[in-house]
């Protein structure tokens, strides 16, 4: 996706960066932490999407597809990426839903 704000350029550079910014952690491909953002709880990389969120909601039964209708900016690989991270990091998963959800 074009972002006016950087160059064609800048933005092919960035995403083939192997190495996460200042800040950022990326334990999964597309899932990343960055401390300002979403507390640092981990998130779908180009969102502020957490991951226990999706996670919360496939526990309360939502299919991947209605996940994806109720975020149109996922795409499947996204949700994909989110359930590879959930069953490598399932303690943690755990901790942000009772932290933070229902």
């Amino acid at each position: 996706m074009y972002n006016g704000c950087m160059s064609i350029k800048q933005q092919a550079a960035e995403s083939t960066n192997s190495l996460p910014p200042p800040g950022k952690a990326s334990d999964s491909n597309g899932v990343v932490k960055i401390a300002d953002v979403c507390g640092g709880e981990a998130c779908i990389e180009r969102t502020r999407i957490p991951v226990w969120i999706l996670h919360r909601l496939r526990q309360l039964g939502a299919t991947d597809q209605e996940i994806l209708d109720q975020y149109p900016d996922l795409s499947a690989r996204d949700v994909e990426r989110a359930w590879e991270y959930v069953a490598s990091h399932q303690v943690e998963i755990e901790q942000a839903v009772r932290r933070n959800g229902n």
